[in-house]
């Protein structure tokens, strides 16, 4: 069953909803933030999807178990798509000081889009995140 919200962000995590997370969707929004997280709670080993759209403007947030294979899908048409490992706000910070003064930045650039493949991951995400205008940025904690 979708679910759709007008105006506004939501919260959507397995540490509340368990597997029935992924009944739930697809998440949309017209205006304002979606964050999905599927590192909140232990999820049993399998494959699942995940569709989320912000259908104007606003930005998609995903948190990924660390040890989870993914592969992220969609578009966005004016914003950018980040993969990170963790939460290291520091070398966020240093790259966009760098960019602001047009200086090379000394942290490497991020994927835009990224399938990771590791053989210890018994959990496996299909994640289709489009955005109008916003950003979907996908965590792996």
């Amino acid at each position: 069953m979708p679910t759709t919200i007008f105006f506004g962000s939501a919260f959507h995590s397995v540490a509340h909803n368990g597997t029935g997370l992924f009944a739930e969707g697809p998440f949309s929004t017209w205006l304002g933030n979606l964050v999905i997280d599927l590192a909140g709670a232990p999820l049993p080993a399998g494959h699942y999807k995940v569709e989320a759209e912000v259908v104007i403007a606003g930005n998609i947030e995903i948190y990924l178990p660390r040890d989870a294979r993914y592969t992220l899908t969609g578009s966005t048409l004016l914003g950018n798509r980040k993969v990170r490992d963790g939460l290291n706000y520091g070398k966020q910070l240093r790259r966009r000081w760098d960019q602001f003064f047009g200086r090379t930045s000394q942290v490497p650039p991020l994927p835009e889009t990224a399938s990771l493949a590791r053989s210890d991951g018994a959990v496996s995400f299909e994640l289709d995140a489009n955005t109008l205008v916003g950003e979907v940025k996908v965590y792996r904690l």
